[in-house]
């Protein structure tokens, strides 16, 4: 019986994983071109307090979750000369491109694997999700494997979007992710229906406040919310205290 969104459809949690999987190979080689034509660029600044909101140290076991094509990635791995990066995603294409950017790495490794799925012999003392969180097949066994990959006192990031913070942005706000996105896809991608399914799930992302408690569900601790361009994305810090 479908229980999960795929957009504004609802369908079986393994057919997402399914299509999600289908949505990230077609869209793999315009992917960051298309993410800096969506944003006008500003999706680095983002990245940029993302990865300064981890507080590394430089031996520090840092965890990439659904790490994409490895822009976060790239920004982390200058942050811990001494630690370990591993990125983490379940689409192959994606993982292929952040191998190819970070591959000479030596403290790096690479894994296939879904965040419901998520199982290491060693925990982390950093993890950065950054747009992921709205792909998951299953929210609530996601974020308890992600707590209990964290070492206690483990930081979490979560990077993701948001319905805006003022309400007089919500019409055009609408009309860009209703339009736009979609056009964008076909015009540079080719690709109009997987970039209408990533605009659809952007309208399906709860408020920051139901958000702040399904963390605290989830047992994560000193939670911290910054809203970013006019809170169009949300940055969550928190920790694992127990």
């Amino acid at each position: 019986m479908p229980d999960v969104s795929f957009g504004y459809e609802r369908v079986t949690a393994t057919e997402k994983a399914q299509r999600v999987d289908q949505v990230f190979h077609s869209v793999s080689n315009v992917y960051d071109p298309m993410n800096d034509a969506m944003s006008l660029g500003i999706h680095r600044l983002w990245k940029d307090q993302a990865v300064a909101s981890l507080d590394c140290y430089q031996n520090d076991i840092v965890a990439d979750l659904s790490c994409g094509t490895g822009d976060l990635s790239r920004l982390i791995i200058d942050r811990i000369p001494y630690g370990q990066l591993h990125c983490i995603d379940p689409n192959q294409s994606m993982l292929d491109i952040c191998h190819q950017r970070l591959g000479e790495h030596n403290n790096t490794h690479f894994h296939t694997n879904y965040a419901e799925k998520l199982d290491f012999n060693q925990q982390f003392d950093k993890l950065m999700l950054s747009f992921g969180l709205r792909n998951f097949s299953d929210e609530d066994t996601s974020l308890n494997n992600i707590f209990n990959s964290l070492k206690v006192g483990g930081k979490f990031v979560i990077m993701e979007f948001n319905p805006p913070k003022s309400s007089s942005f919500d019409k055009q706000y609408e009309m860009y992710l209703k339009y736009i996105i979609p056009c964008l896809g076909q015009l540079l991608g080719q690709d109009e229906s997987s970039y209408q399914y990533l605009a659809d799930s952007i309208q399906q992302q709860p408020c920051p406040k139901e958000r702040i408690e399904q963390l605290k569900s989830h047992g994560f601790d000193f939670i911290k919310y910054t809203p970013l361009t006019m809170g169009v994305v949300g940055l969550f810090e928190c920790y694992r205290c127990q």
